[in-house]
């Protein structure tokens, strides 16, 4: 141990055994005091952005629940079928009046209630169904499973693409330019 210099030790608390071999030091009967100097200084020298950034870098552990995912599925492709039964049903209405005026004219709030309605209906029938929710529920599952690229890697396959694309438009391009000419030779124009 350092004379004078225990506040730049790292913060540890002393052991009984190194204490009563100080104990001469710091005089008859005295503790020795262990002061934590980076202890004492953190919240000065700490921003407080940086300790939000190391709250966001560490993800919250979750259990994977597929049954979660399959309720948003089923959720979201009731939406995608509520617009489209909505925007069928005006449709057919508006064919339907075109032949049979006695329909009447197709009203937005019906169109949309009666797409609504069957969308919401379907859903409802399909959510219920265990072999249906089942295979969404693999579905997840497997979609979890996958090993999904890294950016270098899309970057690195990106500019592979883009270079074979290149190098195939270059090589149409000549033969185009060939076909071309023999044709215009052949045909003597």
């Amino acid at each position: 141990m350092g004379r004078g210099f225990e506040s730049l030790i790292p913060c540890s608390e002393p052991r009984r055994s190194e204490m009563a071999a100080e104990a001469p030091f710091y005089g008859p009967g005295s503790e020795p005091t262990h002061v934590c100097l980076p202890r004492l200084l953190e919240p000065l020298m700490s921003d407080s952005s940086d300790s939000r950034r190391k709250k966001r870098r560490t993800p919250i552990k979750r259990d994977f629940d597929p049954a979660r995912w399959a309720h948003v599925i089923f959720f979201v492709l009731g939406a995608a079928g509520a617009w489209v039964l909505v925007n069928a049903t005006d449709n057919i209405w508006a064919i339907l009046f075109d032949y049979y005026p006695q329909v009447g004219r197709p009203s937005e709030l019906g169109a949309s209630t009666i797409g609504m309605g069957i969308a919401i209906i379907g859903t409802l029938y399909a959510w219920r169904r265990k072999d249906y929710f089942k295979f969404c529920t693999e579905v997840v599952t497997e979609i979890s499973q996958v090993t999904w690229p890294t950016k270098a890697e899309i970057r690195a396959n990106t500019g592979i693409v883009i270079m074979v694309t290149l190098i195939c438009s270059v090589i149409l391009f000549a033969m185009d330019q060939l076909w071309s000419s023999a044709t215009n030779l052949l045909y003597g124009i």
